[in-house]
């Protein structure tokens, strides 16, 4: 790999700058700092904090910080537990599991003798454990699920689901993206942190290419790695470094593929010790995301960097995917990856905290 010259050095560092001073003007985003912190769209903030939540999914990553996401939006003092179907009833249809609480095996201890005033789920297991919870509580919680639950739909207070999801109802929002747990505040807080797990070796600016993995939808094979890796070489220069971060769903065969091929003067997390996914974000110059994860495009998108998608092979038909990357492209917040990379600014969405405020504002009104 070349050394940079005096002057590439400058512009990466000037435009890094840049970044930095974007991330730390709250103001560009509307986002509560400081005196802000009080209220939230006209709401008191400190009457929040008397509100409990509990925030339940199903060991998901990506579930897990959509449910953490909207509960550290509402601004209540929230658990967050992960809830498993007890044998036998996991491999029980949904309609036959038993809806009470000891027929699920939940990570924290549930006080069933307190009831907090809302139940946040994410999952179709840490659906039903929230409706046993429900069932349990009565309407003194607050009962929301995001995405869609696939039974008993009408017994949730609100579902929040992707507009991909194509689900209407009376207790039915929907949203761009999945909701996630990522903030302009939290990408501040890395950004002065700096480079973390290795990222801190680049000598460029670099582009954060986040890895997903298979699933009913994509294969993410050895041919998808390929033509990841054509496209990579294209963008790929002394200037502009790669940062390559799989997910606990990417293939340790993938990993080992871009290893070989980028290791050298790029940098590929090997999944061990710190996870620089946060840093990546906070300090990349632009995203690259495989289709197959509607969550970590969703976060991308809260950098306010332009962020790519690298279009997987389908091995089924995946409309919803189709509909959430169209979605997306025609709000001027991703674009499809074709080899090369320009520059384009956006508002990014906060679908967090536009939920939490009408959860807020149902929660006042009781």
């Amino acid at each position: 790999m070349n050394p940079l010259t005096i002057n590439e050095v400058d512009s990466g560092v000037g435009q890094m700058k840049n970044h930095l001073r974007w991330l730390s003007d709250a103001n560009h985003l509307g986002v509560m700092t400081g005196s802000q912190m009080n209220g939230i769209d006209g709401t008191d903030s400190s009457s929040n904090a008397d509100w409990k939540c509990w925030a339940i999914a199903d060991g998901k990553a990506g579930h897990q910080s959509q449910v953490r996401g909207l509960a550290e939006a509402i601004g209540a003092e929230f658990e967050l537990f992960d809830c498993r179907v007890r044998f036998p009833w996991n491999f029980a249809p949904s309609a036959l599991v038993p809806l009470k609480p000891d027929s699920f095996r939940f990570t924290e201890s549930v006080a069933t003798d307190a009831s907090p005033e809302i139940i946040i789920s994410c999952g179709r297991q840490a659906a039903l454990g929230a409706l046993a919870l429900k069932r349990t509580f009565g309407e003194s919680v607050l009962l929301v699920h995001l995405q869609n639950p696939q039974a008993s739909r009408k017994t949730f207070d609100l579902i929040v689901t992707p507009e991909h999801d194509n689900l209407q109802g009376p207790n039915v929002v929907s949203t761009i993206g999945a909701m996630h747990s990522l903030t302009l505040e939290k990408l501040q807080e890395a950004a002065r942190r700096g480079a973390v797990a290795g990222l801190e070796n680049l000598t460029a600016r670099f582009v954060a290419v986040l890895l997903g993995g298979p699933n009913k939808y994509y294969a993410f094979d050895d041919g998808d790695i390929l033509r990841l890796s054509d496209h990579l070489q294209q963008i790929a220069s002394d200037k502009l470094q790669l940062a390559i971060i799989p997910s606990r769903r990417t293939p340790a065969k993938a990993i080992s593929k871009l290893r070989q091929s980028f290791g050298g003067d790029h940098f590929v997390w090997d999944r061990t010790g710190e996870n620089p996914y946060l840093s990546a974000l906070a300090l990349c110059s632009y995203c690259l995301v495989t289709s197959d994860s509607v969550s970590m495009i969703s976060e991308a998108t809260a950098t306010g960097q332009p962020v790519y998608v690298e279009m997987l092979n389908e091995k089924r038909p995946a409309k919803k995917f189709h509909q959430f990357h169209t979605g997306m492209i025609e709000r001027g917040y991703v674009k499809k990856f074709i080899g090369n990379l320009e520059d384009w600014a956006y508002e990014p969405p906060n679908e967090a905290k536009r939920i939490a405020k009408i959860i807020q504002e149902r929660l006042l009104k009781e």
